[in-house]
């Protein structure tokens, strides 16, 4: 097997052998052609079914898997991008970690076409149609570098801040939402 092809890494992050994901991180493994972010959150969720009071360590190995070169925004056709993952998952600590790692709520799964707002909705059971007016704002609640002066966040479309989405992006971004 070569470790090059991202194979080992990813199954070594399936098992959650936290020394073996170490190891071959250490001797080359590229996490550049593998999923391993991915597949830490389906080990997750996997394991919440399984245990849900169990602790577990995905944001060590998160961590560790990012400084080696992980793609925060990798796609995969089927889940899309780990947050997406995370969204779908209602796995609301992950969804925190990956934004405050630059993550893009508006990157979408190639199956779908969704992104992470409209996911997040799908599961909260709320309406979701993207207008001008709310790709407008999520596109400007979504960019890091775009000041928040107030003016956008007055303008929150109806129905917006029913996504659960919408206020940890906000959160994580330091924006002020209308009502905030």
């Amino acid at each position: 097997m070569d470790r090059t092809s991202g194979l080992a890494l990813d199954r070594a992050v399936k098992h959650g052998n936290f020394a073996v994901i170490q190891m071959l991180l250490e001797h080359g493994a590229d996490p550049r052609y593998s999923r391993p972010l991915h597949e830490l959150i389906r080990l997750r969720r996997d394991r919440r079914a399984t245990a849900p009071d169990a602790e577990d360590d995905w944001r060590l190995v998160m961590e560790i898997l990012l400084r080696h070169g992980a793609e925060i925004n990798a796609v995969t056709y089927g889940a899309g991008t780990p947050l997406v993952s995370a969204v779908a998952n209602n796995m609301w600590d992950i969804v925190e970690f990956l934004l405050e790692r630059g993550a893009d709520p508006r990157r979408t799964q190639p199956s779908t076409g969704l992104d992470a707002f409209a996911v997040a909705a799908k599961g909260a059971g709320s309406p979701w149609e993207e207008k001008d007016d709310v790709k407008e704002f999520l596109d400007w609640l979504s960019d890091p570098n775009s000041r928040s002066d107030g003016g956008e966040a007055s303008r929150v479309p109806n129905g917006v801040l029913e996504n659960p989405l919408v206020k940890i992006v906000a959160r994580v971004h330091g924006k002020k939402l209308g009502n905030d």
